[in-house]
């Protein structure tokens, strides 16, 4: 998460980052997202879970979902797949993309 952060922050993007799913939710809450960046291996509570709650109010917030595992049907509320193993210049190009449509 530090690496993402750091590399985020110094390609100009404000980041606030979150441990676990719970923060997450804290976190939207409390105002304005514009992209989320989720892994699908939280701590305490599955990745796709945070996705349906946030999507049920939030529908137009574009999310990047990493995984290490095969897509499932929910997986299509994402805006883009990154599998795990991936380069941190993907994931770079792929937020560039998501914050330039």
């Amino acid at each position: 998460r530090d690496g993402l952060n750091f590399m985020l922050s110094q390609s100009g993007y404000p980041v606030c980052a979150v441990a676990n799913g719970a923060q997450g939710l804290e976190r939207f809450a409390q105002g304005r997202i514009d992209l989320m960046l989720l892994d699908l291996s939280l701590p305490d509570m599955p990745g796709d879970r945070l996705l349906t709650r946030l999507k049920t109010h939030a529908t137009a917030i574009p999310v990047i979902i990493f995984t290490g595992f095969a897509p499932d049907p929910l997986l299509a509320e994402a805006t883009k797949i990154l599998f795990k193993p991936f380069r941190l210049e993907d994931l770079l190009a792929a937020v560039n993309h998501v914050v330039t449509e």
